[in-house]
């Protein structure tokens, strides 16, 4: 799911004496979703660190905990639900509903695509609107609805800049 902090200070790689023998095949496949077919390069590795740790967590004691940072006291927290005839899981009852507003369409060089979005004309009509489906508010009127003075994001060159 989602994460609160994301950050890889909470989870330490293992170290060369505790790595397992590990062979690297590099494969040249271009991703087509990639610009010029370019793949990620340093996460991939990372990726299954937390899953393992979760996993790892769930042979020992028996219990889920569903969100990352892994602590101490959501593992108790787990164990507490346990023991009462509870769900043994910690973590996020839902996924939470997101508006990722417009979406730009940006055709690979094998596609035609020359780095331009091929709906770029449609996403500046839909600049007033704040997403495309129109749910989500101005910065403005967010500001009001919360009480504050500032929001922590806002994409540059929108309104409110």
């Amino acid at each position: 799911l989602v994460h609160k902090f994301p950050s890889l200070l909470e989870y330490k790689s293992l170290t060369f004496e505790e790595m397992p023998p590990v062979t690297t095949y590099l494969i040249e496949d271009p991703d087509p979703a990639g610009p010029f077919g370019a793949k990620e390069v340093g996460q991939g590795p990372l990726l299954p660190i937390p899953p393992a740790c979760a996993n790892a967590i769930w042979d020992a004691v028996g219990v889920r905990v569903d969100q990352v940072p892994i602590h101490p006291h959501h593992v108790l927290k787990a164990l507490d639900s346990k023991a009462k005839g509870k769900e043994a899981r910690f973590g996020p009852t839902s996924f939470p509903e997101v508006d990722f507003g417009f979406t730009l369409e940006v055709p690979t060089p094998w596609e035609g695509g020359d780095g331009q979005a091929s709906n770029e004309a449609e996403f500046r009509l839909a600049m007033g609107r704040a997403s495309k489906a129109g749910t989500m508010q101005e910065r403005e009127a967010a500001l009001k609805a919360k009480g504050v003075g500032s929001l922590t994001t806002r994409l540059e060159g929108t309104k409110g800049d």
